[in-house]
């Protein structure tokens, strides 16, 4: 009798004890879900996403958060999460969104270093003529701030994702130049160069240049990167300064 009491009692503890595990976890995926799929999320800060994106475990502080659903992409199908971290290090994290269904699932994550001195700044425009809209953010600054250094992400229609421009920051201060359908850079050094640049995969790549230092040189440069100038002018004085084209055959600045 004492024996089938205790194995009569040892049973009921096995299922509360199963009970309270299925409980626990089917609560821990509700809770998830919400944070995920949460569609009524727009262009103001969700709480929960800030939150689930600090580590716990670390000294962290959210300074910046951008969020856009409107612009990016796909209009309303899409959705970038911008947010700046700083404590002992500091860091940003990128992340990228597609609805489906009326639920928003991960479709890329970034996390980069970051100065602990600029804003991102985040900016939404389309950088390759598609009718889409890309995005890009400051990651430094150099020549005292005159060069401002921009990761630029594109979108991939075809992918339904945002694709990383690997060697963006190699050219300051980017904007779409309609007039040539390109990337155009201005670098601010000893004296200034105007860059022109296409997409080529996940990288740009020069296709000509307008360097203004030591006199002006328009070089031009194939597939291969070869360069070969088209143009050259010795100044004995009054050189120009700091002059951005928008174009280079013939020569066009900027007004």
């Amino acid at each position: 009798m004492v024996n089938g009491y205790i194995w009569g009692k040892s049973l009921v503890m096995k299922h509360l004890f199963l009970f309270g595990v299925i409980l626990f976890y089917s609560c821990d995926i509700t809770r998830n879900d919400t944070i995920v799929n949460n569609s009524k999320i727009n262009n103001s800060i969700s709480q929960d996403m800030i939150t689930s994106n600090i580590d716990s475990s670390a000294s962290l502080q959210l300074v910046e958060y951008f969020v856009d659903s409107s612009n990016i992409g796909l209009k309303s199908h899409n959705k970038i999460e911008v947010s700046r971290f700083t404590g002992d290090s500091a860091f940003v994290t990128i992340k990228f969104w597609s609805k489906r269904k009326g639920k928003w699932s991960l479709r890329n994550s970034f996390q980069f270093e970051k100065d602990l001195i600029n804003d991102c700044n985040t900016k939404i425009s389309d950088f390759n003529n598609d009718g889409y809209k890309d995005i890009n953010y400051i990651s430094a600054n150099a020549a005292r701030g005159a060069n401002e250094i921009r990761r630029l992400f594109i979108y991939d229609k075809k992918r339904n994702d945002i694709r990383l421009i690997r060697n963006s920051e190699q050219y300051p201060n980017m904007l779409y130049n309609k007039d040539l359908n390109c990337i155009n850079s201005f670098a601010v050094h000893g004296g200034c160069t105007t860059f022109f640049l296409k997409i080529n995969n996940d990288s740009l790549q020069e296709f000509a240049s307008v360097d203004l230092s030591d006199g002006l040189t328009v070089k031009e440069y194939n597939k291969k990167g070869k360069a070969k100038v088209i143009f050259r002018k010795i100044y004995k004085e009054n050189q120009p300064e700091y002059i951005r084209y928008r174009n280079y055959k013939p020569l066009k600045e900027y007004k």
